[in-house]
């Protein structure tokens, strides 16, 4: 039972890590542009 709660625990990080490492950079390049083209509307 321990076993089985470390392996999950440890996939649950491994998935964790793997979508902020996919997905992060993306929302952060379109929040980047997004933030880039208010500011060139708006000057």
């Amino acid at each position: 039972m321990i076993d089985f709660n470390v392996k999950r625990t440890t996939l649950g990080l491994v998935t964790i890590l793997f979508f902020l490492h996919f997905f992060f950079p993306l929302f952060l390049d379109s929040a980047i542009f997004f933030h880039l083209d208010i500011d060139y509307f708006f000057c």
